[in-house]
């Protein structure tokens, strides 16, 4: 017998489901990302990884969207078939968000589609879906920049000082 036999044994705490889970709820709709740069093959797997991805192709262009089942649809809006298709389906069933460049973030594309979100990269993995699926749909939260404020305020004072409100 040794001394670690005699020891009073570990209380031990259970870890429960609800310690784990995400704190976002379901988001119960598809995603169609429309991307007009290509996808990394890294951004495509990280969207496998938390359901089922569809690349549109041209060659689907007579099956309804509604008959398709996904989690993540990605459309290169580049495509003439792809433009089609998001004006002849209804979107109401499906979150549309937009991946794009750094300049192509003001084109007309944008407006036209409709989106709830423009990124111009996927957000990073996360633990859960839903965690997920909610920065898909989160507007991006800038870092403060000295530079843009001293702009602004020289553009306002020569424009004449109009405090925000």
């Amino acid at each position: 017998m040794s001394i670690l036999d005699t020891l009073p044994p570990v209380i031990k705490n259970q870890v429960m489901e609800d310690d784990v889970k995400s704190v976002n709820g379901e988001i119960d709709k598809p995603f169609i990302i429309i991307h007009s740069r290509p996808l990394e093959h890294n951004e495509k797997e990280l969207l496998r990884s938390y359901g089922v991805l569809i690349e549109w192709s041209s060659a689907y262009r007579n099956i309804p969207l509604s008959k398709h089942k996904f989690s993540y649809m990605t459309c290169d809006i580049n495509d003439k078939d792809v433009r089609m298709l998001l004006m002849t389906n209804p979107m109401d069933a499906y979150h549309l968000v937009v991946l794009c460049r750094k300049w192509e973030a003001e084109d007309d594309f944008i407006d036209d589609v409709k989106s709830e979100n423009v990124l111009r990269n996927l957000p990073p993995q996360q633990a859960f879906k839903n965690d997920f699926d909610k920065l898909l749909l989160s507007a991006k939260i800038r870092a403060p920049s000295c530079t843009k404020a001293l702009l602004r305020l020289f553009l306002s004072l020569f424009s004449g000082y109009s405090p925000k409100h």
